[in-house]
């Protein structure tokens, strides 16, 4: 039985071979020179091209008659083509899985390039038992195997790291714990993301959870001096912005390959429109719901869950991210490698947000024993006890309209080395330092009213009885 890699190269020969039958004279257009240079970090397959048949048939170049089936003289090799094709990056990530004595997953940099994730954590989701936090439409946080992202230990070229950002109050606030912000980051900084889900004993103590290890590019392991550059722009309906991006890299080595230069600069714009409905979570509250008018006892009362902050909600996000990494690595004899790193990132985040919502969350003169409820609508049985909708009067109400305006700034500079004493005996060594500033401004304004005549109604929406069942064949 073929291997999946073996019937993939064994159909796409058998692909071209056909083609080239029907092409004939146009085979050396397609063909590339056998001693051309090749490119990096790819794969060759060798394809047969057909050779005259004897007979009626033996014009060179000539096509075979229609629904005649090439024989075994047919895919005779009279000239070789090279097709080449990148899957570098899955057989490097395959391999450093491998490797790995612990639990580990890796992606690379083709992995990170192919796909238009936002930051570096919309990134590393991609990996199986990671899940991350979202703010602003786009990854913050992360969490291995079901536990806090304070529990994952963060690495940058092999040193612990912090970041940290702000956010709206539902999804954290200001980061001011262990936890680590990847949306500081653009993903096109970095050529290697491994998440350790064991640890080991050459990773740092720390990460419960495990530990998640970020490495930027290093000059010498590119074949030859390169360059890139990429533009890329959206545009959104609903906030009527473009979101344009830009990416930049450059790297170059001597002959000898002693010695090397890196650098990488990206850059994008980000706005984003978010209108909705929201409960700031549910509570249970100790209350006497004086003046019940509804078919409901206060005791039934008391047991339903009620939104906590019913609120109407309108948020624009306009984030600007701006990355910087730079690397000089020399490699004098065969076995030690030096390496000087640097990187640099601005996230600078603005949020206005507009807010119109009952104060249900208290319990005080205004809250919860000052409402008296008039209509109340319980979720089916099975759904919990929950008051999915609801009319009350003498609630106090509230709107909100806040700005904030985050900047995080990031810097790390590193310098290291590793010496191969023997196969099977490395001397590692580094020493580095790495800074997080973050700087916060806030302008809010609340207008609040506690007229006890005052009516407020909701309806979530939710765990509706559904009549019949759908037909779907």
């Amino acid at each position: 039985m073929l291997s999946p890699s073996t019937r993939s190269s064994w159909s796409r020969g058998a692909l071209l071979a056909a083609l080239l039958i029907v092409l004939g004279g146009y085979q050396p257009a397609l063909a590339q020179d056998a001693g051309q240079e090749k490119a990096p970090q790819e794969e060759e397959n060798k394809v047969q091209q057909p050779e005259a048949a004897e007979g009626e048939n033996a014009v060179e170049g000539e096509p075979a008659a229609e629904g005649e089936e090439p024989t075994a003289e047919d895919l005779a090799i009279s000239e070789t083509i090279d097709v080449t094709g990148y899957r570098q990056a899955l057989e490097e990530s395959v391999t450093l899985k491998r490797d790995a004595v612990n639990t580990r997953e890796s992606i690379v940099t083709e992995d990170i390039g192919k796909m238009p994730d936002l930051n570096l954590a919309e990134a590393i989701q991609r990996l199986p038992g990671v899940t991350i936090v979202r703010e602003g439409g786009e990854g913050r946080q992360l969490s291995l195997r079901g536990l806090g992202a304070e529990f994952t230990q963060v690495t940058l070229n092999g040193m612990e790291v912090p970041a940290s950002t702000g956010g709206l109050d539902s999804s954290g606030a200001i980061n001011r714990g262990r936890a680590f912000d990847f949306n500081v980051f653009p993903a096109e900084l970095f050529s290697r993301i491994d998440v350790d889900k064991s640890l080991v004993a050459s990773i740092e103590e720390g990460g419960v959870a495990g530990a998640v290890q970020l490495h930027t590019a290093s000059p010498l392991d590119s074949p030859n001096a390169q360059a890139s550059v990429q533009i890329q722009s959206g545009y959104n309906d609903l906030s009527e912005e473009s979101d344009p991006r830009f990416t930049a890299t450059y790297s170059m080595a001597n002959k000898a390959k002693t010695v090397g230069f890196m650098i990488s600069a990206a850059q994008m714009d980000r706005n984003s429109w978010q209108d909705g409905f929201g409960t700031v979570r549910w509570q249970r509250p100790d209350a006497n719901f004086k003046g019940n008018e509804t078919t409901l006892s206060n005791q039934q009362l008391q047991s339903l869950w009620y939104p906590r902050l019913p609120r109407q909600d309108s948020f624009r996000h306009d984030q600007e991210r701006t990355g910087l990494a730079s690397s000089l690595q020399f490699r004098p004899t065969e076995g030690l490698d030096i390496g000087l790193n640097a990187v640099y990132s601005k996230f600078e985040a603005k949020t206005t947000s507009y807010n119109s919502f009952a104060q249900f969350r208290r319990l005080g003169p205004w809250g919860f024993n000052s409402i008296t409820p008039i209509d109340v609508t319980v979720a089916p049985e099975g759904n919990g006890q929950v008051a999915i909708a609801g009319t009350f009067k003498g609630v106090a109400l509230r709107t909100e309209s806040r700005q904030t305006e985050d900047t995080t700034t990031f810097d790390q500079l590193t310098a290291d080395f590793d010496y191969d004493i023997s196969e099977n005996m490395t001397l590692s060594g580094m020493l580095g330092r790495a800074t997080s500033e973050y700087e916060d401004l806030l302008f809010r304004v609340n207008i609040e009213t506690t007229d006890p005549n005052i009516g407020f109604s909701y309806d979530v929406g939710i765990a509706r009885e559904v009549v019949g069942e759908p037909d779907v064949g």
